[in-house]
């Protein structure tokens, strides 16, 4: 399952939002990249280091890619925590 959203946070995906990412990733079952919709980088979420070196800035569409059981729940739950970051 694929999605495609635009971070509109009021920061980028540094830091405390990095953070809050890779948590919200770590108890889900499967695999769960992004990929940058301009760079064409990707990471898996379970990873801090992967989604600080992405440089993903607000206002930058990414794609969230979900795989394994339950893909649909999982890709849902990211794009939540996505549209609802600060």
């Amino acid at each position: 399952m694929k999605a495609e959203i635009t971070l509109n946070a009021p920061c980028d995906l540094y830091g405390r939002n990095a953070h809050i990412l890779q948590q919200a990733t770590s108890s889900l079952q499967g695999s769960i990249y992004m990929q940058g919709v301009k760079s064409k980088r990707a990471c898996r979420l379970s990873s801090l280091i992967g989604i600080l070196s992405m440089g993903i800035q607000s206002g930058e569409p990414i794609q969230i890619t979900a795989y394994g059981p339950d893909s649909d729940q999982n890709l849902n739950q990211i794009v939540h925590v996505l549209s609802h970051m600060q």
